[in-house]
């Protein structure tokens, strides 16, 4: 039986290193002058940090394949590929709404160039791909263990930066 306690380590090592990285290594970062060489300097520490002890919790602790108990492996469905995005085009729907009716902001395209190099592509889809393997194939997976889906997945919502209207407050 899995035991509460690997993923309470994996999660608090996994926080410490973090914070370590983001509070004396960012400078780092910032030295980087070149936007797509940053991009992919980040990219590739986040792949460090997070993807491959993803991998070795899976393997050592868990004693599984990787990408099958990450769910890597499984491709969804046309169906699946459809909902979702059709609940994320609804969801930009309602921000954008929000943001322009309650919000008084008008819809600026002015970013959009930035976001179709190289540098936005990986921005956009490396990035989150990379995170998504450790909270949703990872965390969320051991959590179901002890929880039930909605307290798995309200657990795993709750970690990232503030909402929102507590930063525009």
């Amino acid at each position: 039986m899995p035991s509460a306690r690997d993923i309470t380590l994996f999660l608090a090592a996994f926080f410490v290193v973090g914070t370590v990285r983001a509070t004396f290594l960012y400078a780092t970062d910032e030295a980087i002058s070149s936007e797509a060489f940053r991009a992919l300097y980040s990219n590739l520490v986040k792949f460090t940090l997070w993807v491959v002890p993803a991998f070795g919790f899976a393997y050592w602790v868990r004693q599984l394949q990787p990408v099958q108990y990450l769910g890597i492996s499984v491709f969804p469905t046309k169906r699946q590929w459809i909902l979702c995005l059709a609940v994320t085009g609804l969801f930009l729907y309602v921000v954008i709404g929000f943001g322009t009716f309650i919000g008084r902001k008008t819809l600026s395209l002015s970013g959009l160039s930035r976001s179709t190099t190289a540098v936005g592509a990986v921005f956009f889809t490396i990035s989150p791909l990379i995170e998504e393997i450790l909270f949703r194939g990872l965390v969320i997976k051991e959590f179901l263990i002890f929880l039930p889906s909605w307290g798995a997945n309200l657990v795993t919502s709750l970690r990232g930066s503030p909402p929102a209207v507590l930063v525009m407050a």
